[in-house]
């Protein structure tokens, strides 16, 4: 081989090492530009990922004052609600108590007004007799 072919030959093969040098610095500049947006993709779903948590966090909270809310509103009901059957109750226990006062009194009406229309009646009675004997 000549002197000439020889130096192709280094050339040829400076060259293949230089382009492939070129080429792994390209492949590694493509890998860290993939690397960089796959870390920019990582920031961002992080950040997304804190804030859905976050809004998470907020809404088993207001869910937890809303079933708080809603739980004392029940029980406040429900107190309510035996506070009214208690009146309701009482209410009809002074109505018996209150019929049983007229029904007492009616009858001790009916037994005066039986006592005194008899007392009347022999009254008449007697009134009659003297009008007779006139």
């Amino acid at each position: 081989m000549s002197q000439e072919e020889e130096t192709a030959v280094v050339l040829d093969d400076e060259n293949i090492a230089f382009a492939n040098l070129v080429k792994e610095d390209i492949e590694e500049d493509l890998y860290n530009s993939q690397i960089k947006v796959l870390l920019e993709e990582e920031e961002t779903a992080t950040r997304q990922t804190m804030a859905f948590q976050a809004k998470l966090e907020q809404l088993r909270s207001d869910q937890e004052e809303a079933n708080t809310y809603l739980n004392k509103k029940i029980e406040d009901n429900y107190v309510k609600i035996a506070e009214l059957e208690d009146h309701i109750i009482r209410e009809q226990e002074d109505r018996r108590q209150k019929e049983f006062m007229l029904i007492e009194a009616s009858v001790e009406m009916k037994e005066r007004s039986a006592i005194q229309l008899t007392s009347l009646q022999h009254e008449l009675e007697e009134k009659a007799k003297d009008l007779e004997v006139i």
